[in-house]
């Protein structure tokens, strides 16, 4: 991917309360896939926006702060920019595993049928006549697999996207118009909200996961002190994301074919958040040499670090973004593994809600045309 330009300060004009859902109607219902795309990621840059007046202004990232960037990182994918790096990547990897099969096949050949000695120029030029067919062949089915998972990930890159966007969205734009920036959220009401989410983990279609989201942002609109705020946020995020990288499961793996889900975790998988430039691969990077902002180098809420370090938890090091890098992006422990590190590390870095477009091109999306220029 490459990295994104340097973004204008503008975010698209923001809507009237009330007319969020009309708002992820639009996007969601839009036919053109890549004005789609553009359309749900300014529409998670909106709603980032009104849940940070709720939450504070001092709150740092939260979901949809996240999910601007996954889903511009999907925008790469929806248009189809990544397919030459696949093709390369495919036709490398196929090419070496044919000619791996090649030569020992035209071994077996050549001692079957006598054709000539092993050990002769004549048998060693037979092996060598078989890696370089069996790369060829290996080639040419490498890049058509390419060119068919390429297309294929793009329809369900672009599901995906949609998908968050209702799940999610619609219950942050029933938060945000449900309570007033500034005001203390209580019990009653917080409850009348939550009845509104379907009951029911994750896997089954439920929001178990993003009601307890919920509850802690309400927790981190009512904190008074940044460090209670910061770390209720923190965790809402990491529900809120494990919520919908279950219900991506299917999708992720869909659009990424068995044989070639490691070379594309390796090679293809970066993303950019602001202008910084970060792979899957690549342990999560300190900022400024810290694993964490100064609120958030200690966690102290027992349900955070039970989620985070305890049976099943899903950092392999405490405290250390070590080995946080994913090897397979398709296993939902290599994708929560790295995500918890990246979130808190990055939780109060400003290009986490740093504009994805510049003021051109939010008003190309917003007029319905797809923008000139980098995406």
């Amino acid at each position: 991917m490459s990295t994104p330009s340097s973004p204008g300060p503008a975010a698209p004009p923001p809507p009237v309360r009330g007319d969020l859902q009309a708002l992820i109607d639009r996007a969601n219902g839009e036919q053109d896939p890549v004005l789609c795309n553009l359309r749900i990621t300014l529409a998670h840059r909106l709603l980032a926006g009104r849940l940070r007046e709720v939450t504070g202004a001092d709150a740092g990232a939260n979901f949809h702060s996240w999910a601007v960037w996954g889903s511009k990182k999907a925008g790469v994918t929806v248009r189809q920019e990544d397919l030459d790096a696949a093709l390369s990547n495919a036709t490398r990897v196929s090419g070496i595993a044919g000619a791996l099969v090649g030569a020992p096949v035209a071994a077996v050949v050549t001692t079957a049928f006598r054709l000539a000695p092993l050990g002769s120029i004549a048998g060693v030029g037979l092996l060598v006549a078989g890696a370089l067919l069996g790369a060829f062949a290996g080639a040419l089915v490498g890049r058509a697999i390419a060119r068919w998972s390429r297309r294929r990930a793009s329809d369900l890159v672009l599901a995906g996207n949609r998908l968050v966007l209702d799940d999610i969205g619609r219950q942050t734009a029933r938060f945000v118009e449900t309570f007033r920036p500034g005001e203390r959220i209580d019990d009653a009401r917080l409850e009348a909200f939550l009845d509104g989410l379907t009951p029911g983990a994750p896997e089954l279609g439920g929001q178990d996961l993003l009601r307890d989201a919920f509850r802690l942002y309400a927790r981190a609109a009512n904190a008074t002190e940044p460090r209670d705020r910061h770390e209720a946020c923190y965790f809402a995020n990491c529900l809120a994301i494990l919520n919908e990288h279950v219900k991506l499961q299917p999708y992720i793996v869909g659009a990424m074919p068995f044989i070639i889900q490691r070379c594309v975790t390796k090679r293809m998988l970066t993303f950019g958040v602001g202008p910084r430039e970060l792979a899957v691969a690549v342990d999560v990077p300190p900022l400024d040499g810290h694993v964490a902002p100064p609120t958030l180098a200690t966690l102290s809420d027992p349900r955070l670090l039970e989620f985070l370090d305890g049976p099943g938890g899903w950092r392999r090091r405490p405290d250390s973004p070590v080995d946080s890098r994913a090897r397979n992006w398709t296993r939902l422990r290599d994708r929560m593994g790295y995500i918890v590190h990246l979130f808190r590390c990055f939780h109060l870095d400003a290009s986490v809600v740093a504009p994805p477009y510049d003021d051109a091109q939010v008003r190309a999306i917003e007029r319905g045309a797809v923008p000139a220029g980098r995406l």
